[in-house]
This record gives structure tokens, sequence and C-alpha cells, in this order.
């Protein structure tokens, strides 16, 4: 489906995972994924911090040095250099 949609209107694709557990990003445990070799993005971490912000603010304008949101400025760059 993603590749019928996307290349009929010729839009660059990418992947971006949310949520991954720590034991992935630090690589004790493995990532598979069936990408349809569209290239993997980015790695969103799993957090609780987020989820405990209840919305009440913009949790990466706050919190501009957490993880989820050092995730979320890298995905914007690669975009960005698409």
């Amino acid at each position: 489906m993603i590749h019928d949609l996307y290349d009929l209107y010729e839009k660059k694709t990418g992947i971006v995972v949310n949520k991954v557990p720590e034991t992935i990003l630090s690589g004790r445990t493995h990532l598979k994924l069936d990408t349809q070799q569209l290239p993997i993005v980015n790695l969103v971490p799993c957090s609780c911090d987020v989820l405990q912000s209840g919305g009440e603010y913009l949790f990466a304008f706050e919190k501009t040095a957490h993880p989820v949101t050092q995730s979320l400025q890298q995905i914007a760059t690669k975009i960005e250099q698409l």
C-alpha cells in the first residue's frame, strides 16, 4: 500500500518507529522489521515522561534535552534534507 500510494504521487517515504523500548535502542535486543525496503528515518524511544506530561504543555518545547525531543529533532532534520 505504501509503495502504491507514494510511488503514484512520487513522494519520498521513510519509516519512523515510535515507542521503541530501551533494550532495542541499547542493542541488547534486536529489532526485526519488514520495512519493504523503505529507509528507517529514526527510532523514537518509549518514554513514560511524555505520557505523564498529560498533554498539559508542548513536551518538545519544555523538555528540549529529552531523548524523545532529540529524536524528533533528528527526524525533522532528515525530512528537511529530502
